[in-house]
């Protein structure tokens, strides 16, 4: 039985200047950084992007996480048709029946406008994150903020929680970070215990 072939840097750079020689002329000429970028832009291989992650943990998501990510994005999915409503109901009346509703389209998406972010009390390093109610306390928001734009996750307003959750250990997608900065919501006991340790390490 044969073994498989390892598809390392020298099997990439086989093909590439087998398959597609002009790639890796441009790849001895140094206007490719690696074999893997030369592969890339030859069409050899895909390089995964954010929304490749995006979908990726959004397949992952169970139905909770995929209702925190869009309350999180300001998404409302319009709800579908009653059953009453449905194309081929028997009617009630007598009367002729009325002429079938056309096609339903697909559930229109309304954004909604963007939350202001509530004033930030100055940060007090030590001071607690959260109360016993488990919602971020305003001199909590403020440490995290302040180290937040620091780090480089987004300016007041705006927010990018998703790289800070993952870092986390956190599923990207998971919008109750955001929630609690934007909506006071609770956030899990897990979630305030590693952002504590997240800010000793930082601040």
């Amino acid at each position: 039985m044969a073994k498989p072939k390892k598809r390392n840097a020298a099997y990439w750079r086989g093909r590439l200047e087998r398959e597609k020689p002009t790639f890796y002329a441009d790849l001895i000429a140094g206007k490719h950084t690696s074999v893997r970028a030369a592969c890339a832009a030859a069409g050899l291989i895909h390089l995964p992007n954010r929304l490749d992650a995006l979908k990726r943990e959004w397949r992952k998501a169970d139905a909770v996480e995929r209702d925190e990510f869009l309350a999180f994005a300001g998404i409302t999915v319009a709800a579908p048709l009653s059953p009453s409503r449905a194309i081929g109901a028997p009617s009630s009346s007598t009367s002729p029946p009325p002429t079938p509703p056309a096609a339903p389209t697909a559930p229109s998406v309304t954004p909604k406008p963007p939350i202001a972010p509530s004033p930030i009390a100055a940060p007090r390093p030590g001071a607690p994150i959260a109360g016993t109610d488990r919602k971020l306390t305003a001199s909590g928001k403020a440490r995290l903020q302040t180290v937040m734009k620091r780090m480089g996750h987004g300016e007041p307003g705006h927010w990018k929680p998703g790289p800070l959750m993952l870092e986390l250990g956190f599923k990207p997608l998971n919008a109750s970070l955001g929630n609690a900065f934007a909506r006071g919501t609770r956030v899990k006991a897990t979630l305030i215990a590693a952002l504590e340790g997240w800010l000793a390490l930082h601040e």
